[in-house]
């Protein structure tokens, strides 16, 4: 089927009649694409689908089919190349005078049933290793594990030797400056005590001072 100008138009007219695209497979006969005229047109191919550009929705989700797990990755490349990034950026509004607020990103694990769990792990790249580890997890009960697949409590780093670093980039040298604060606060989040780290006097050194207060 063939023009030089103007549409081809496949018209299946019968009630909800749908346009098939079949083909050969060696000697078996398969079925390539499915329009599905109940359905509005949607389209189901019957393998992979290579998109060699862009690909725009520009209305609806994108969203996998439940008969297997589902992966959004980038393919590997090859020796010398390093591998490429994967950017997901929620929508932005246009800059103005308008005070409108940017698209939230929503990542979520999936639900479940009863006492059935989910949980959101991140993993990097080990150094001098070709594999990837997890490096952090959000367990399924609120808990942040940084270092360590359990954590017990709301906030847990483990490591063979863990540091955690509080740091003011403030430049100042004055008598209580540059200060940090860790503080401890009731369920209205009123603080009700304090640990601070701060400069000590008005000289350009890194002499600090320590405070517990409530």
């Amino acid at each position: 089927i063939a023009t030089s100008t103007g549409n081809i138009t496949l018209d299946a007219q019968a009630g909800d009649a749908d346009i098939i695209f079949k083909g050969t497979d060696d000697a078996a006969d398969i079925t390539a694409l499915t329009l599905d005229m109940s359905e509005a047109g949607a389209a189901l191919f019957n393998a992979a689908v290579t998109v060699g550009t862009d690909l725009t929705v520009t209305g609806g989700d994108v969203s996998y089919g439940n008969g297997q797990d589902a992966t959004l990755s980038i393919a590997n490349t090859g020796s010398g190349t390093d591998g490429r990034d994967l950017t997901v950026s929620a929508g932005s509004a246009p800059a103005g005078a308008n005070n409108q607020n940017g698209g939230d990103l929503l990542l979520k694990a999936g639900g479940g049933d009863g006492t059935g769990t989910s949980v959101m792990t991140f993993s990097t790249k080990v150094n001098g290793s070709d594999a990837a580890a997890e490096r952090m997890r959000l367990h399924t009960n609120g808990y942040l594990g940084v270092g360590t697949a359990a954590p017990s409590q709301i906030i847990h780093a483990a490591a063979a030797a863990p540091i955690v670093v509080v740091q003011n980039t403030t430049n100042e040298h004055t008598d209580g400056g540059a200060e940090s604060k860790i503080i401890f606060g009731d369920h209205a989040g009123n603080a009700l005590a304090m640990i601070e780290g701060s400069h000590s006097g008005s000289s350009d050194d890194t002499k600090g001072q320590f405070r517990l207060s409530t």
